[in-house]
């Protein structure tokens, strides 16, 4: 689950997690992630970039992807 930027992350946290599990739950593969500079990832926030945000999505896809090879779809 790719979460929103800044301020809004930290509101939005307690919803995306209950939404994951509630995912989960009914089978559905599900991987939150940090992108750089927010959360437990590495880096600041000054580092990062709408380039840097979209590489960390491609290898959160590329991970839940490797963890799930029968997925024909990622949404």
């Amino acid at each position: 689950m790719s979460h929103p930027f800044a301020e809004e992350k930290l509101w939005s946290h307690r919803v995306f997690v209950s939404f994951a599990r509630a995912l989960a739950e009914r089978g559905y593969p599900v991987l939150r992630f940090d992108y750089m500079g927010a959360g437990d990832s590495s880096g600041t926030t000054p580092e990062t970039s709408l380039q840097t945000h979209l590489d960390d999505l491609r290898a959160a896809v590329e991970v839940l992807l490797a963890r799930q090879p029968q997925l024909e779809r990622v949404g």
